[in-house]
């Protein structure tokens, strides 16, 4: 897919004044530079606050001649905590088992040192998935996107599988590939598109762009993230509905009852319709690919 052309590059300046305004309009701004010093600085979540916290301490430690690398576990760590709209515990224990291993400086370097390809990259994911890593395939691909992204700042974001799916929704795009290594260098390139649209380059500083580009798509796709916190300024008591999840569709909201009891005989389709599910009442959506619905109910399972 080429995400290079003028055509593309206007479409996702499109999008992403679309989104900035929304911003403006759930928090009640006054203009689009309150809206950045909002998202830079004021969102409850702090997705890009951490962002250029983390990955400018990751990038002094591996730019080191000795990297610390306690200090790349902490911050790696707590990327794949605060990163997120809920914390990736599982894959933050498991990466910490992936710290105490003996050879994890080779570990690394097999991975930055190589010539960086979708074909590297998937290999390096595949070696943790057999290991550390096992049943975390989506952690195993977000722990090396933090990686990459804090060695190499200019050339990657953090990505979740899904995340992906989700911006190429928002920005209109087609569909890209199911494996890691090729989202991971991808998402690479659209943010160097779309830090180079007018809008950003009218409102967000130079410094810091993936960083602030990659927390961007995390609001993106959990706008909840900006909302909810719009309602709790409201109003200390926050109405929860336990029982039921809203359902968007393109016509209406549907109220799904979250308890429910699925029957019907083998090969039905009752494990995939759950895990679905299970999906949309936690993200508010679930993806239409089999493979990275599965992944993600894995993940938050």
């Amino acid at each position: 897919m080429n995400i290079d052309s003028t055509e593309i590059s206007l479409q996702i300046n499109e999008k992403l004044e679309e989104f900035l305004i929304n911003v403006q309009k759930i928090k009640d701004l006054n203009n689009l530079e309150e809206v950045v010093q909002y998202l830079l600085e004021e969102e409850k979540s702090h997705q890009i606050k951490n962002r250029i916290r983390i990955i400018n301490g990751l990038n002094k430690e591996f730019n080191k001649k000795e990297m610390d690398l306690e200090k790349i576990r902490e911050l790696t760590g707590e990327a794949l905590i605060t990163f997120h709209e809920r914390p990736m515990r599982k894959s933050k224990k498991a990466m910490d088992n992936f710290f105490d291993r003996n050879d994890i400086s080779t570990c690394l370097n097999n991975l930055l040192d190589a010539e960086i390809e979708e074909k590297s990259i998937d290999t390096w994911i595949g070696g943790l998935t057999e290991n550390e890593f096992k049943n975390l395939l989506g952690g195993a691909g977000a722990f090396t996107s933090v990686i990459l992204e804090g060695c190499f700042p200019e050339k990657f974001i953090d990505i979740r599988y899904d995340r992906v799916t989700n911006l190429n929704e928002f920005f209109e795009l087609d569909k890209v590939g199911k494996g890691y290594g090729e989202r991971i260098i991808y998402t690479g390139k659209l943010a160097n598109v779309i830090s180079k649209t007018s809008i950003y380059k009218k409102y967000f500083p130079v410094e810091n762009a993936n960083a602030i580009i990659a927390g961007i798509t995390c609001l993106i796709q959990h706008p909840s993230l900006i909302s909810s916190s719009l309602e709790k300024n409201k109003s200390d008591k926050v109405t929860e509905e336990p029982y039921y999840v809203t359902k968007k569709s393109s016509k209406n909201n549907i109220r799904v009852p979250l308890n429910q009891i699925l029957y019907g005989p083998p090969g039905t389709g009752k494990t995939y319709k759950t895990a679905k599910l299970a999906v949309e009442i936690c993200d508010g959506h679930a993806d239409q690919d089999r493979d990275a619905l599965m992944q993600r109910y894995t993940e938050l399972t």
